[in-house]
């Protein structure tokens, strides 16, 4: 099992759009005819409303393709079972016709609390598996994790972060980026109150409707990216030291920027894995984009931006960005 989440790599990615961490299994079914490979991916949302909601649409797209027309007929021959103690799981074999390449994939969900497990798989020899027994054996695992990770919770409660003081008159360099936000500029707040919180520091609008206020320091030696929340709103919902992108160019002087802990712009992104164990690395492969994503239990996720790959050794944190993913809209699959 790896801890990898990748968007646009296949068709199967819209899965975790959103996700702020995901574990992943894979296997190769060898009696296909392609030899396609199989995986599992329990995939974790910033809170459970998000993911029982991506859930509701997954079981609406369920109930709505028991026949459909993909370039010629295709069905959904599912099962969905009765929701036990909040925790609902359904599954099915999607069958495409002969133009789209034809064949038969096997689908299953799970959902509780804000974790979804997505199962799926080629069937390889046209015996598709027992849906029922499928569905209910995924049921009972949700129900058995989430027991498991109350037992261990409750013999070793989380603690919070210590979130430092802060001297807004301080230079960048001595902010720290937590979950409130980054120095003196918390999220949750309005943007008006967001960039009153820099004295002399110089703002550029954004470019375009949506995008990110720029925050440049009166020396000019460092720039922050501040950004609302979608449709107009004008909450602060992820401020960004450094590049937001991984291709946006030059890095800037990470000794100049805020940083989270020990780890700043600049250096290798194996000092993030070390110090924040147990995140996800992303490769978004429509837009080349790469980085390292840890999340909190209240929803915060922070994204180490790398210039590559984050399994290559030499790969540079270029950006470090601090969000409140559970204000996130909600995809819209029409």
């Amino acid at each position: 099992m790896n801890n990898t989440r990748r968007w646009g790599a296949d068709r199967e990615a819209g899965q975790s759009l959103w996700s702020v961490g995901a574990r992943t299994t894979s296997w190769k079914v060898t009696d296909a005819a392609d030899a396609r490979t199989g995986f599992l991916h329990a995939l974790a949302f910033a809170d459970e409303a998000q993911a029982q909601a991506r859930m509701d649409q997954l079981l609406g797209a369920a109930e709505q393709c028991a026949t459909f027309d993909y370039n010629g007929p295709a069905t959904f021959d599912g099962v969905v079972r009765d929701p036990r103690d909040d925790v609902r799981a359904f599954s099915g074999t999607v069958s495409v016709n002969d133009l789209e390449g034809g064949g038969n994939t096997f689908h299953a969900f799970a959902s509780v609390g804000n974790v979804i497990v997505n199962l799926w798989s080629p069937v390889g020899d046209g015996t598709a598996p027992d849906a029922d027994a499928v569905a209910i054996l995924l049921q009972d695992r949700a129900e058995q994790a989430r027991t498991s990770l109350i037992d261990e919770l409750t013999t070793n409660p989380p603690t919070s972060e210590d979130v430092p003081e802060v001297d807004a008159a301080a230079s960048w360099s001595e902010w720290a980026i937590t979950g409130e936000g980054v120095g003196p500029i918390l999220l949750g707040v309005s943007i008006d109150v967001a960039l009153a919180a820099t004295p002399g520091a110089q703002v550029v609008d954004p470019e375009y409707d949506g995008g990110p206020w720029k925050v440049m320091s009166a020396d000019g030696s460092a720039s922050l990216s501040i950004t609302a929340q979608e449709e107009g709103g004008t909450t602060v919902s992820a401020i960004t030291v450094g590049n937001d992108r991984s291709l946006d160019g030059a890095p800037q002087d990470g000794v100049a920027l805020p940083s989270r802990g020990d780890v700043r712009v600049g250096d290798p992104v194996s000092q993030a894995v070390a110090a924040f164990p147990g995140g996800t690395s992303i490769r978004i492969a429509s837009s080349g984009d790469h980085s390292y994503e840890t999340a909190t239990r209240d929803g915060r996720l922070f994204r180490f931006r790398t210039d590559r790959d984050v399994a290559e050794a030499d790969a540079m944190i270029v950006g470090i960005t601090v969000e409140d993913a559970t204000v996130r809209r909600a995809p819209d699959f029409g």
